[in-house]
């Protein structure tokens, strides 16, 4: 009898996110920055514009139209619930500044990722920075992320909670 070493099983979870995280940077290089990001995120997602607020609104407004912004996950890791994630990686994006001159910004990202019910992969917080001044953005934008999802977490825990103990029955 052979068991396979718990490693494996995070392995393969952690594979899932970085494929979903994939299929995101070619939806965005696709059909433009706009309509990827609204493809994987979650209703619930937050874009810091650079304050925080609904993800929704704030690429629902954008224009449509192509992007040469390009990504890839360097590093994954998922929870041990298999519901959670983050992703983290370089960025670039080819652009024309205000002299008329071609450009190029890099920086790095982190997204976090949360499991839906039906198995996909969606965001709740990308953000990306460029430049080593931004760093300290990059850790209070993380931090709020992370603190924003664990609330989220346990307001859902608390209203499953309030409906189990009603007896409620759920359509």
């Amino acid at each position: 009898l052979y068991a396979a070493p718990h490693h494996s099983h995070a392995n393969r979870r952690a594979e899932t996110l970085v494929q979903a995280e994939y299929a995101f940077a070619r939806a965005v290089k696709q059909h433009g920055l706009r309509d990827g990001f609204l493809t994987f995120m979650d209703p619930q997602a937050i874009a810091f514009t650079p304050r925080p607020m609904s993800a929704q609104a704030f690429y629902s407004s954008r224009d449509p139209g192509p992007s040469s912004l390009v990504w890839h996950p360097v590093m994954a890791r998922v929870a041990a619930s298999g519901d959670f994630g983050f992703t983290s990686g370089p960025w670039q994006v080819d652009y024309t500044d205000q002299f008329g001159k071609a450009a190029i910004m890099h920086g790095d990202y982190a997204t976090l990722w949360h499991r839906t019910r039906d198995g996909k992969w969606r965001w709740l917080l990308d953000a990306g920075v460029a430049g080593p001044e931004a760093v300290g953005q990059a850790t209070r934008s993380a931090g709020l992320g992370i603190g924003v999802a664990s609330v989220m977490r346990v307001v859902l825990f608390l209203a499953a909670l309030g409906v189990v103990s009603q007896g409620l029955a759920l359509d």
